[in-house]
């Protein structure tokens, strides 16, 4: 979406640059740097410095809820102390005029519907408690060292080149390979999905109109049940 604005991109991440099938853009369009932030943040600083981003957008995080259970303290270094040390680079960096940081509806907890940017934080698992830690780090900085910071929070994205271990590509492959899907817990549980593209026109509205410091939620207004969500796909993937 911003490289077709007619935007330069720098991105980073610690693994490889995924595939050309797992990409939104077209491989090479954006400048890429292996970076991990858990153990190489000088390398980072190095880029920025160089490059002088106007904008930073931070997708980083460790996520999987299930798996946080298990070793919650690399949840803890990459969602916090990570993120902490990222807050701290791009505070009072010259020229930066908005840094997005990515967050999630987990940091409410167990809740049920719409729910407004006000509502209580409320974390129920170690992911969600590492996340709004992070958050509120974020919310600090942004008030005491200049961090021109907005928050977002968005439903369950889905889109072209998702991996095949979320719910929507996962039931669409099973479908055109005949296996059979597996649903936890029957199933039952409802979710909000918003496409992909629409999150990406949401947080470029965010980066130039959001309030420093402020929070916005992405979301669409209609709740499904993975069961359902299911078996609307194999309906029209039949």
């Amino acid at each position: 979406h911003i490289l077709d604005r007619g935007h330069d991109v720098i991105a980073t991440s610690r693994s490889e640059e995924a595939p050309q099938q797992f990409l939104a853009y077209e491989r090479g369009r954006a400048s890429f740097e292996r970076v991990d932030i858990n153990s190489d943040i000088e390398a980072l600083e190095r880029i920025v410095r160089y490059f002088k981003p106007q904008v930073v957008a931070n997708f980083s995080s460790q996520s999987m809820v299930a798996e946080s259970w298990q070793y919650p303290d690399h949840w803890i270094r990459t969602n916090i102390t990570s993120t902490l040390r990222l807050f701290s680079l791009f505070s009072n960096l010259r020229g930066l005029e908005r840094f997005l940081h990515f967050s999630t509806p987990e940091v409410y907890g167990n809740c049920a519907g719409r729910i407004p940017e006000t509502h209580s934080i409320n974390p129920s698992t170690p992911y969600a408690v590492t996340r709004a830690t992070g958050d509120f780090f974020g919310r600090i900085w942004a008030k005491h060292h200049s961090l021109p910071l907005v928050i977002t929070r968005a439903g369950n994205v889905y889109g072209e080149g998702q991996k095949l271990y979320r719910i929507i590509p996962r039931s669409i492959h099973y479908c055109h390979i005949g296996k059979r899907i597996t649903l936890d817990g029957g199933g039952v549980t409802r979710r909000n999905f918003v496409y992909g593209g629409d999150v990406a026109t949401a947080l470029d509205v965010v980066l130039e109109k959001g309030e420093i410091n402020d929070c916005y939620h992405i979301s669409s207004p209609e709740y499904v049940s993975i069961r359902d969500l299911v078996e609307s796909i194999v309906v029209k993937s039949s």
